[in-house]
């Protein structure tokens, strides 16, 4: 509107794309204040909008990949270097000489950094969902090649049609939805929808004694009144040590192991359901340990610092009682890993026995 007569340093033809805080009609002190009311509002609205997706960015780690995709145009303002222009009005000089200008030739380092950002953010989530990504083209055949997910287990009960109900790691709940639905159900997947279930699931896990009822320990009865006839675990967590509800089901006879895959084990309850699983493919206690022995033995040949592998070795030969080969694998992760709690604790139990 005829405001501004001069600008310094000179600026080409077209070059100006937004004048903040806006001019009007001369009148300076409306001008400022419009703009600051502008400014005010732009910067609530701005964090808000940070505020809500980063905290759920944060309390979600799948979230944080899109917020950098979100949050990079207010980061690139932020980086942004704001040219200071002087203006005059009329001869004098303008008061507002701190007034910002946005220019076109700043809109190239904005697109850079923006691209940068997706580019990272790319890279994240392609590295946490490689696995995912490259699955998709099993979907048709109704299959998951995945280092993750027992698919060995999945098409042993389909072949040798288990029946009963299961009990399940809850990491695999999904996956193992997906493959039975609606012939098979699960005991619990990871949304732990419901938390007094996924208490009893913790009580199973860890083989929790009490509370008992009659002298029964509280895991069994909660075994029995699910009806669970076969159960679907890994025998191990990643740490190596042996999951106790493993542990008691390799002393009880009730319990037999008829499959033992790369990642998890099958054990079924031996009871009239399950007699022609247990008579075509029931592994002797023995044999069993021995089986999974010999599989952690050529994983040591192929990771020999790894503590987690000696440490499940000592694990098996604990659930047998033999308590002598126990302890040397526990002396030999102490050897790998001097702070290892797990091994510490079972060898200042042996210790104790001896004494």
């Amino acid at each position: 509107r005829g405001d501004i007569l001069h600008v310094s340093p000179p600026l080409l033809r077209g070059d100006i794309l937004h004048v903040s805080p806006p001019l009007r009609g001369g009148d300076k002190g409306e001008g400022d204040l419009c703009g600051f009311i502008y400014e005010l509002f732009s910067n609530i609205r701005d964090i808000f909008m940070l505020a809500g997706l980063g905290y759920s960015s944060f309390t979600q780690l799948r979230y944080v990949a899109f917020f950098l995709i979100w949050a990079a145009p207010f980061i690139s303002l932020a980086l942004t270097p704001v040219r200071t222009l002087t203006i005059y009005e009329k001869g004098k000089e303008f008061a507002g000489s701190n007034l910002r200008v946005t220019l076109r030739s700043e809109g190239l380092r904005y697109i850079c950094f923006l691209f940068s950002v997706v580019i990272i953010a790319v890279l994240i989530i392609g590295q946490r969902e490689f696995d995912n990504v490259n699955n998709i083209k099993s979907f048709k055949e109704g299959r998951w090649n995945s280092n993750y997910f027992p698919e060995d287990v999945v098409e042993f009960i389909i072949k040798n049609n288990i029946r009963g109900n299961m009990y399940n790691s809850y990491e695999w709940g999904g996956y193992l939805i997906w493959r039975f639905y609606p012939e098979k159900k699960v005991f619990m997947d990871s949304r732990n929808l419901y938390l007094d279930q996924y208490l009893q699931y913790r009580s199973i896990l860890n083989a929790a004694v009490t509370p008992d009822a009659h002298g029964v320990p509280y895991y069994k009865t909660l075994l029995e009144n699910y009806r669970v006839g076969y159960m679907v675990i890994p025998l191990f967590t990643q740490a190596g040590v042996m999951l106790p509800i493993a542990g008691k089901a390799i002393e009880d006879k009730e319990w037999i192991p008829v499959f033992i895959g790369d990642k998890s084990v099958i054990f079924v309850k031996d009871t009239p359901e399950n007699n022609d699983i247990i008579k075509s493919h029931s592994i002797p206690k023995d044999l069993f340990v021995l089986i999974y022995l010999r599989l952690l033995d050529a994983m040591i040949k192929d990771s020999p610092d790894d503590s987690c592998l000696y440490l499940a070795k000592g694990e098996l030969y604990w659930s047998r009682r033999r308590f002598g080969e126990a302890r040397e694998e526990y002396k030999k992760v102490l050897e790998i890993n001097p702070f290892n709690e797990a091994a510490r604790g079972k060898l200042r139990y042996l210790d104790g026995l001896i004494r």
